[in-house]
């Protein structure tokens, strides 16, 4: 090259012969060759030849080396950028390209890099999905542009934090694999060209931004990112102590939460990477063997600590941690168990050193990180061992650890507990034996409860109450820990938040289990809320919308067990719940005759069909009525006929006017109905319970006895509705209503000669012969809705009136052989017509 040039002093047909248009493509070989004729150049320039190299020659040079850079360079990375650099051509024009340009740079004028670097800055700024156009670059050709141009900007004050900022902004967006690309090709540099305080700077401004960024959003794709650019400048970032403390990252507890999130990451590559960092800075600490921090304020948490005096035990430790953390990587239980001593030997040291001195030096969150990975084991018997062995952890029966731990027990081992195959029976137990997981489970609550401070426990149960309702919990799990929280002691931790998170459980979290297993959950459930409930923060209200979800043919039924223990419950606790108002006291039947009075109390009609009331507030009430009455059954001198009389007597004097009373608005009529039929359908034990003889019920004896005195106008007011007068979409599940009060009370009345021949010669036959007549004059007239709702009522009507002759409840007499026989006949001639109608059936 050096004989070329002084061959060919025309420098200006040189740079001509060796150029291109900015719009063409060159080959790598052009580009080769005008760098060697810039690098020639810049070497001919520098051994001050100034004959060969005149003022106006080396005017001539600067010109075309920044038509170079412009009009040669920019262009051809703007169309490297539009191919990509997928394949090994692209890279190698891509490198050629960055060549000839970092051969231009010490020829140009000196703000002539600058002004390149700022015009290619803002395309580290774009995200993966926007694509290079006109004046941006892509990114992996905008790193190599900027590496090439580093060198040169040291000059300017501003321009290298600018290309900082930019790079730290870029990798929150970009992949991985170009955010290693802006580490490497730009930052590494950046950090390994700066020193003193302008590196500390750097260092700072590095790490507050990851770690600010962390903290912010403190996700797993971002504890992923930030690990990956922590490990990347690792070697810069974790320099010695001549460094300013603010820049070292082990002052940072961010940057200890950061690496903690790491080793607890799903992601296996983040695990090492965090693993990589919490070793480098063990390295570094013991090297340099300094207190590490150097000072603490009382009262600050910190989870790392270095102390020189005590350097045996800190490297025992921490060999063991990283020990048990790199075998937890193997998946394998027969690898793994062997080091599950070095568990136990962490744990003593943490506790320990936690007895020695107020501010230890590790902290308990370490222990956590170890647990967790054993969660998240790929291996089901590992993360049962882990279970395992958290339950029975000793350390736990000590208050501070008990707290320290009941974050990550709430979340992190609930969330665990939810897996069904953890509760498999061991090898030699029985069906029906409680699995080994189960018994554990129910020693540890009540170890880790009654551990607790007492202003903590009830939180942290209500916290774990929520997470039953946080997630799909299938019926084996919930059923196991609903048994362990009934084996707390009595305390009063739950108040009317608690109550109705336990709702939700039942509403949500069991609506789809196995019916044995949610009986048996609900069960459960109710016993711990009993047991646990403040009931000087809830009402009686909250009380009994809380009872109204345990259904009562899986749980909560009378003469059972259950039924008893809240009876005796409500009694020994009546005087105590929280009051509706104040400066009163609420006992259990001042509740429910202002209840049952604010339940009959509507507004009047307005004329308009209207939807059928909730039923719900009916099964309310009617539970809390039986509650009450067979709490006070219970206690001496109480009379139950005038206790239930008196109240009942709101609801039995309406029934009694329902038939006669024009002005009765159809909501109340429909909620006394409803309330009446909740009081027989809960109040009629079921039949599984009757064994041998069954005992005479006084409670229910005295319903039927108060009922039966208003029987006649509910009888004649369900025949006048349901003969006719319904005609509207809404009164299809009122009719519903109205049959299944008719069915419960014919019944329960059928041992009643009198009733049950009066209903056999009045309801009956009229039943039958009206719904025959409506049959048979819909399928005649136009499908109107009116119609439709009178055919659906007229099939459900004989519906019921054959269920109950099927089940024998009433006899077959001579006032309903001849309906029976009538639309028998109806029935089998629409089935002939049927066949008439479609001949080529018989041929199937």
């Amino acid at each position: 090259m050096n004989a070329v040039l002084s061959s060919s002093p025309d420098y200006e047909r040189l740079f001509e012969s060796l150029s291109w248009s900015s719009d063409s493509w060159p080959g790598t070989e052009r580009v080769d060759a005008l760098t060697a004729l810039i690098d020639g150049l810049g070497s001919s320039m520098a051994d001050g030849d100034t004959a060969r190299f005149t003022e106006a020659n080396r005017e001539l040079i600067k010109e075309k080396i920044h038509s170079v850079m412009w009009q040669q360079c920019l262009p051809l990375f703007s169309a490297l950028s539009l191919r990509g650099s997928d394949c090994m051509r692209q890279r190698e024009s891509i490198a050629s390209a960055c060549r000839l340009l970092s051969a231009c740079v010490p020829l140009c004028e000196e703000s002539g890099p600058e002004t390149l670097a700022l015009s290619v800055l803002p395309s580290l700024s774009v995200s993966e999905e926007e694509t290079p156009g006109p004046g941006r670059l892509g990114v992996e050709v905008a790193c190599e542009v900027m590496a090439a141009l580093l060198p040169s900007l040291w000059k300017s004050e501003q321009l290298p934090l600018s290309i900082l900022s930019s790079a730290l902004s870029s990798i929150r967006t970009l992949p991985d694999a170009l955010v290693s690309k802006v580490m490497t090709r730009l930052l590494v540099p950046l950090l390994g060209c700066s020193s003193g305080e302008t590196l500390g700077s750097i260092r700072k401004c590095i790490l507050d931004d990851l770690c600010c960024w962390y903290s912010t959003e403190r996700s797993p794709a971002v504890t992923e990112r930030t690990l990956l650019c922590l490990t990347v400048l690792s070697d810069h970032i974790m320099g010695p102590r001549s460094f300013p403390s603010c820049s070292d990252p082990r002052l940072s507890p961010q940057f200890w939460m950061m690496v903690q999130d790491g080793l607890m990451h799903r992601d296996s590559v983040s695990r090492k990477r965090a693993l990589y960092l919490l070793k480098k800075c063990l390295a570094l600490s013991e090297d340099e063997g300094v207190e590490c921090p150097p000072s603490t304020s009382r009262g600050e948490e910190l989870l790392f600590r270095w102390t020189p005096h005590r350097r045996e035990l800190l490297r025992e430790f921490w060999e063991d941690f990283v020990l048990v953390m790199e075998t937890l990587e193997e998946n394998q239980v027969h690898v793994v168990r062997p080091v599950l001593n070095r568990i136990d030997a962490l744990i003593q040291t943490t506790v320990n050193d936690s007895q020695a001195s107020a501010q230890g030096l590790f902290h308990p969150s370490w222990l956590l990180c170890v647990y967790q990975r054993m969660f998240h084991s790929e291996n089901k018997s590992l993360m049962r061992e882990g279970v395992c062995h958290l339950l029975q952890l000793q350390v736990l029966q000590q208050p501070g650890f008990a707290l320290a731990f009941s974050q990550f027990i709430t979340s992190s081992l609930m969330d665990v507990l939810s897996e069904s195959s953890l509760f498999n029976r061991s090898a030699g137990q029985s069906v029906g034996d409680c699995p080994e997981l189960g018994a554990k489970l129910q020693v540890f609550m009540v170890t880790f409860f009654s551990s607790l401070p007492s202003q903590h426990r009830g939180h942290i149960l209500l916290k774990m109450i929520r997470a039953l309702c946080s997630k799909h919990w299938c019926a084996v799990p919930l059923l196991f820990l609903s048994q362990a929280l009934s084996k707390l002691p009595p305390s009063p931790l739950l108040g009317s938040d608690g109550l109705a998170a336990l709702r939700e459980v039942l509403r949500c979290t069991m609506i789809t289990h196995q019916v044995l297993l949610r009986g048996a959950a609900q069960c459960f459930l109710l016993n711990s809320a009993l047991q646990l409930t403040d009931v000087s923060s809830v009402s009686l209200d909250d009380v009994f919308k809380f009872l109204t979800d345990f259904r009562a043919d899986e749980s909560l039924c009378r003469d059972t067990q259950m039924w008893n223990q809240v009876c005796v419950w409500l009694s020994d606790n009546e005087g105590n719940f929280k009051p509706t108002t104040p400066d009163t006291t609420d006992t259990v039947r001042s509740y429910i005759q202002h209840e049952i009075e604010t339940y009959l109390r509507v507004p009047a009609s307005n004329g308009q069909t209207e939807r059928l009331p909730n039923p719900k507030e009916a099964d309310k009430l009617s539970r809390a009525i039986l509650l009450c009455v067979d709490m006070e059954s219970k206690r001496a001198g109480i009379e139950i006929s005038e206790s239930l009389e008196s109240l009942l007597s709101p609801l039995l004097e309406t029934l009694s006017k329902v038939s006669t009373n024009i002005y009765l608005p159809v909501r109340k009529s429909d909620k006394c109905l409803q309330l009446m039929l909740g009081l027989l359908q809960h109040g009629t034990s079921p039949r599984w319970q009757h064994t041998g003889e069954e005992q005479a019920d006084k409670v229910m004896a005295v319903i039927e006895k108060l009922i039966l005195g208003v029987i006649d106008p509910v009888q004649e007011f369900i025949m006048r509705r349901v003969l006719g007068e319904l005609q509207e979409l809404y009164d299809v599940e009122r009719a519903d209503l109205y049959l299944s009060v008719l069915q419960q009370l014919v019944v329960m009345y059928h041992s009643l000669p009198e009733y049950c021949s009066k209903i056999q010669q009045n309801c009956f036959p009229k039943i039958l012969h009206h719904s025959l007549d409506v049959l048979r004059e819909t399928n005649k007239q136009v499908n109107s809705l009116a119609n439709q709702v009178a055919k659906v009522i007229a099939m459900a009507s004989l519906g019921m009136v054959c269920g109950l002759l099927e089940e024998e409840v009433i006899a077959l007499q001579s006032e309903t052989i001849a309906p029976l026989k009538t639309l028998n006949e109806y029935f089998y001639s629409q089935m002939s017509t049927s066949s008439e109608c479609l001949p080529w059936i018989g041929k199937l």
